[in-house]
């Protein structure tokens, strides 16, 4: 399963450090401030069209219409908003339909205008700008992990016909199967033990059977401690998560 491994390759710390902001996308945002400055300069007549017009083509769109350039510069200004303030799917999803739209509108230009050199390198900057969005597994942790963490963690295996159900659900989506309260405490507590997981995703659960089952799951969270206590292959955070779990309850 794809989400199970990018939670392996990247537990918690390393995530963090791989949602950094690297060269790419330095260099993208760099673009966009620059597309916003020169939008604002030719608006405010800081700048003449005839000497920025071929960057213009380069990091965003020469357009005569005042209207249109105003909202240019809104859309480059609220993609630099996006990239430093907000982690989240929507953000992705965001910047993915705005640089499909840049190469999309230059296409059409490219086409319906007269061809540049500066038009078509606009083109090719922002075509590799969306395959590197849709690639780059560094922008899928910065953006989707703390989502892919959530729905991993809470996610169960139905013991009907073991496909994947979401705990919340008292039925198995797939054979209709009623998850009893029971059930669903003790599967949280195979897939705690189950090394197949992710450390990372073992350590949500555990809090998860805490916070869900609270004194009914102590004796399984006492025991499974000791034990990580005396095992060669224990690890640190799982440790640490069965001592927080017993210590709130």
């Amino acid at each position: 399963m794809k989400v199970l491994k990018l939670l392996e390759d990247f537990p918690q710390r390393e995530a963090l450090k791989a949602s950094e902001l690297k060269f790419l996308e330095w260099l993208f945002i760099i673009f966009q401030l620059t597309a916003f400055v020169l939008i604002v300069g030719l608006l405010s007549s800081v700048f003449s069209i005839e000497l920025i017009a071929p960057i213009l083509d380069l990091v965003s769109q020469n357009i005569s219409s005042p209207l249109i350039l105003i909202f240019l510069a809104v859309l480059h200004f609220a993609v630099i908003l996006l990239l430093f303030s907000l982690s989240k799917p929507f953000t992705f999803y965001a910047l993915l339909i705005f640089v499909g739209a840049m190469v999309l509108f230059s296409i059409l230009k490219l086409f319906f205008l007269e061809p540049t050199g500066y038009k078509i390198a606009g083109i090719l900057i922002y075509s590799f700008c969306f395959l590197y969005f849709m690639t780059s597994r560094r922008l899928k942790v910065r953006f989707f992990y703390k989502k892919f963490l959530e729905d991993a963690t809470k996610t169960i295996i139905c013991p009907g016909c073991g496909q994947e159900v979401h705990l919340d659900f008292e039925n198995c989506a797939s054979c209709g199967k009623l998850l009893s309260a029971d059930a669903k405490f003790e599967i949280l507590k195979k897939q705690i033990l189950d090394i197949d997981y992710p450390i990372v995703v073992r350590v949500g659960k555990i809090t998860l059977l805490a916070d869900t089952f609270g004194k009914k799951a102590l004796p399984f969270l006492k025991e499974q401690y000791d034990k990580q206590l005396v095992s060669p292959y224990r690890n640190i955070d799982i440790v640490a998560a069965f001592l927080k779990a017993i210590k709130d309850n």
